[in-house]
């Protein structure tokens, strides 16, 4: 959210004073489901173990899905995680940028 005032709007470019800026809270709702991009010629053993790794650590309800190509595959019920308590942060650090889809 972002709230604000323009400002003296015959000087060019217009001035905008910021009254307030909030960051987006990246946590998923809890509702949903996780979908984990891995991009076929990314994967690695290794690369598999530590998300294994992550997703164990953070368990709860939330189902997760696997893209691996065209292929999507359902994580076992042991892998459900609970999305609110810094997972997104790890996944985007271990996968990348498009490690996460929405």
């Amino acid at each position: 959210m972002r709230r604000g005032t323009v400002r003296d709007l015959r000087e060019e470019p217009a001035k905008i004073i910021c009254l307030e800026l909030k960051r987006p809270e990246l946590v998923a709702d809890e509702n949903t489901s996780l979908h984990v991009n891995l991009p076929a010629n990314r994967v690695t053993g290794s690369l598999i173990e530590d998300l294994k790794k992550v997703l164990l650590e953070h368990t709860g309800q939330v189902p997760v899905f696997l893209h691996l190509g065209q292929k999507i595959l359902r994580l076992p019920d042991h892998f459900n995680v609970a999305t609110d308590n810094g997972l997104l942060a790890e996944l985007r650090v271990l996968l990348g940028p498009n490690g996460l889809l929405s």
